[in-house]
């Protein structure tokens, strides 16, 4: 069905209909989007969560999907370090009514304050180099970072926050680092992500389990 103005009425989904394209089909989240017609994955999830519909776990979800696409040119702009955190920290966080506005927030300030670690740990038991990785947001600001916690675990993201502290204490902060969960990883592929390339591509690495 198509509206007068030329876009498409997204598709009404029922509890059933939701059940055997996820559980049954196994499609992602953002394929049942796209063959719905809705803009944005969020949709889907509020419907899962009122059809009260259990999201796969990390590793059933990766099967079977794709590898991100590369973008060919960032979707907004990049701020630096200090820009970033001053702009941040004038924002009305509790304006931020939608998931999408929320996942937009933390998406660039995950831009300016974060790392993404793609590293080997050596395993004990089974005697050799397991390939690990860590998403991690930093902020000497105690209260902007749990803030951040608070957004992403209304995202159903869920994060550690790890205190961090100088080495000395001659003219550095106490800093803090907010680890996404392993178990959180495709969920905040998916919704969060990044604009910045590095890290962009290093995300899609740990998706696609390169």
């Amino acid at each position: 069905m198509i509206e007068s103005s030329g876009k498409t009425t997204p598709q009404v989904l029922k509890k059933e209909e939701l059940e055997n394209l996820y559980l049954k089909q196994k499609l992602p989240i953002y394929k049942i989007a796209k063959k719905s017609n809705f803009s944005h994955n969020f949709k889907i999830y509020e419907l899962m969560n009122e059809f009260n519909i259990k999201t796969r776990n990390h590793s059933e979800a990766l099967k079977g999907r794709p590898m991100i696409k590369k973008r060919s040119k960032l979707s907004s702009k990049i701020l630096n370090s200090i820009e970033a955190v001053t702009l941040f920290k004038s924002l009305d966080l509790s304006s931020l009514k939608t998931s999408e506005e929320k996942a937009n927030f933390v998406k660039g300030f995950a831009d300016a304050e974060s790392s993404v670690t793609i590293f080997n740990n050596w395993d004990n038991k089974r005697l050799k180099y397991k390939r690990n990785y860590k998403i991690a947001i930093y902020n000497s600001d105690k209260d902007l970072i749990e803030r951040v916690q608070s957004i992403l675990s209304s995202l159903d993201i869920k994060s550690f926050l790890y205190k961090i502290f100088p080495k000395n204490n001659f003219g550095k902060k106490l800093k803090y680092e907010l680890v996404i969960s392993h178990k959180s990883l495709d969920r905040f592929a998916e919704i969060v992500g990044f604009n910045y390339p590095e890290k962009f591509e290093k995300l899609n690495k740990i998706i696609g389990g390169e």
